[in-house]
């Protein structure tokens, strides 16, 4: 195989391990392993469309291209496009809410809904950006308000319920040091793929710009022809101008109170820890709690995604 071959069925095939099938934009934009440069949005048509190599391992339907064998997927996935679309009507209500929480910058819809390809039981990730020195107590807010709603995810209920489980503060938007060691020369490829697929709903201060230009070296070292991510207006959500005054003049009386307030916050959320969490605090990447970064992820599945995600590499002719 040529590397731009190389790299398209690459990319088909991490999809495929979420049963997601691509377009050809979505291809190119995904391509990854291993790459030449130059490779040309025409070059990814020209090869799947006519490459006789590549014919033998990937197929199309309605617009869609995937793995031999897989057309299911295509169902799949628009079937689960539709249960995205109703989780984001109901995630917008909610980030309009958490929007006006002070010191709150940026909010977006991670994992598999960000792929629009959430099954229906789900919950709904959120990744949240905090003015620095003010992240226990923006995330103490954010929990309390999820709390009063019932919309907190528990045993009993998931589906649709708000999964606070990532928040990092405006000083830490380079969020390299939380990536796995690389394996099999292989990056944290779930995680530069976390990134690509974070949509931005709420946006103070063009901080998704800034988000994505902190962490942009470690995408493009992988991913070169990643692109921020480009939400429809739709899905956006903005605060009005009573709001913002108000939220601003909150945090203006708060910051007189210099950091009690963070302090307490601080205290009450390590107590009420649960001992599952506890466990693993701070052990690695799975469970991070300090000032710059709360993440909660005790079963992180990013080591399992990349080893599947080498098998079938292996399977493929490609693995090392």
């Amino acid at each position: 195989m040529t590397s731009c071959e190389q790299s398209i069925l690459g990319a088909l095939a991490y999809a495929d391990l979420f049963d997601v099938p691509l377009t050809q934009e979505e291809i190119w934009r995904n391509l990854f392993f291993p790459i030449q440069k130059n490779i040309t949005f025409f070059d990814v048509i020209d090869a799947v469309e006519h490459s006789n190599i590549l014919s033998h391992f990937i197929e199309s339907h309605g617009g869609f291209y995937f793995l031999k064998g897989r057309k299911d997927i295509v169902a799949t996935r628009l079937e689960r496009y539709d249960i995205a679309k109703r989780k984001y009507d109901s995630a917008r209500k909610v980030i309009r809410m958490l929007a006006r929480i002070p010191f709150m910058r940026f909010i977006g819809i991670c994992n598999t809904l960000g792929w629009s390809n959430a099954k229906d039981e789900s919950d709904i990730d959120l990744f949240i950006i905090v003015e620095h020195q003010h992240l226990w107590l923006t995330r103490s807010l954010c929990a309390s308000l999820m709390q009063m709603y019932g919309l907190r995810p528990t045993k009993q209920k998931m589906k649709d319920a708000i999964c606070l489980s990532f928040f990092i503060s405006d000083t830490a938007l380079d969020v390299s040091p939380l990536f796995l060691q690389e394996s099999h020369g292989m990056s944290d490829i779930y995680f530069l793929y976390w990134l690509l697929y974070c949509v931005p709903i709420y946006d103070s201060g063009d901080m998704y710009e800034k988000f994505w230009k902190a962490n942009e070296v470690r995408i493009y070292s992988v991913l070169p022809y990643a692109t921020p991510y480009n939400t429809n207006e739709y899905r956006r959500v903005g605060i009005g101008r009573v709001y913002r005054t108000v939220k601003y003049m909150c945090e203006q009386w708060i910051r007189l109170f210099g950091n009690i307030s963070e302090r307490v916050a601080r205290w009450i959320q390590i107590r009420v820890l649960p001992q599952e969490l506890r466990n693993v605090l701070n052990k690695d990447t799975r469970v991070v709690m300090n000032d710059s970064v709360m993440k909660f992820h005790p079963n992180d599945r990013r080591e399992e995604i990349r080893e599947r995600f080498w098998k079938k590499l292996q399977e493929l002719g490609m693995g090392k």
